[in-house]
This record gives structure tokens, C-alpha cells and sequence, in this order.
């Protein structure tokens, strides 16, 4: 079972689930040991809210979160000023901007 190549984020995730059930398959062996040796959730793709066990469905940023840096878009008015969010980022505005410039 170990032997399969991890590939992305999600399939880890998914293979950490996977895992936890197998573990559990092996907590059943320990069912009359008094004090019993289970992993906890968190080693496993959950993480513990207030409604119990969720699963983590992604441990890095969206795109849309990730692009936000890159992406520029001015609020200039007519003509970009000094002020101007492309500028100062050392860009060109683009087709998302709302002035009426046509390059920096």
C-alpha cells in the first residue's frame, strides 16, 4: 500500500484518509487492550473544529487568492497619476483597469 507514488495535494489528502481507515481496520485488534495506541485524526487529513472531525480538503491557496499579487488592476479615473497601482508595481495597464490609458 505504501509503495504507490504520492502525487499532488489532493491525492495525499485522500491517501491520508485512506490510511486513517486502514488504521482503524488495525484499532480493532486492539479492542480489549485497556489502554490503546490510535493515531491521532490531525496525522490523517482531518483537522478538529467545533462540530467535530472535517476533513482538509486543500492545504494551498486558491488561484484566485495565489494571483492576486500578480494581477493588477488601477482605479485611475482619466489618466494614471502617480498614484496609480500599475505603476507603483512597475506594469502596464491592462483591459481590467478603468482609466483610459493606453501604456504606462
Amino acid at each position: 500500500m505504501h509503495s504507490l507514488k504520492r502525487q499532488g495535494t489532493i491525492l495525499e489528502l485522500n491517501w491520508d484518509r485512506f490510511g486513517s481507515f486502514a488504521s482503524i481496520r488495525e484499532g480493532w485488534r486492539q479492542l480489549l487492550v485497556k489502554h490503546q495506541s490510535l493515531p491521532s485524526p490531525c496525522s490523517w487529513g482531518y483537522t478538529q473544529t467545533e462540530d467535530g472531525w472535517k476533513p482538509v480538503y486543500r492545504t494551498k491557496p486558491t488561484a484566485a487568492d495565489a494571483c492576486k499579487d500578480i494581477i493588477v488592476k488601477c482605479s485611475c479615473r482619466v489618466s494614471c497619476q502617480g498614484n496609480c497601482s500599475c505603476r507603483k508595481k512597475n506594469q502596464k495597464c491592462t483591459d481590467l483597469c478603468s482609466c483610459s490609458c493606453v501604456s504606462n
